[in-house]
């Protein structure tokens, strides 16, 4: 999955305690690939792409690229155990503070 520079910067604004916990930008690239694999499709759209949910945050997703990301202050949060994050982490040999 590619992430393009611009949903790292938009997840470093919308998201800065996450992000300051991160050493480096491929932590924080990880991040946003388990938000985008553990999150429910919200909105599939006619040009092939479809949007994520994941809490408040909505990535839209096309060819496995993730090309936008917004934070939303709506009532709809997509939320996801921990138990699913852990599990992802486990999956992928990675464990994040």
């Amino acid at each position: 999955m590619k992430i393009s520079k611009n949903v790292v910067d938009s997840f470093q604004v919308n998201c800065p305690l996450s992000s300051y916990k991160c050493d480096s930008f491929s932590e924080i690239e990880y991040k946003i690939k388990r938000a985008v694999s553990l999150g429910k499709v919200l909105v599939l759209h006619n040009d092939g792409s479809r949007t994520l949910g994941y809490y408040h945050l909505r990535f839209v997703v096309k060819n496995n690229r993730v090309m936008d990301m917004f934070k939303t202050e709506d009532d709809k949060i997509i939320n996801v155990s921990e138990k699913e994050k852990y599990w992802y982490d486990i999956e992928n040999n990675k464990l994040m503070v």
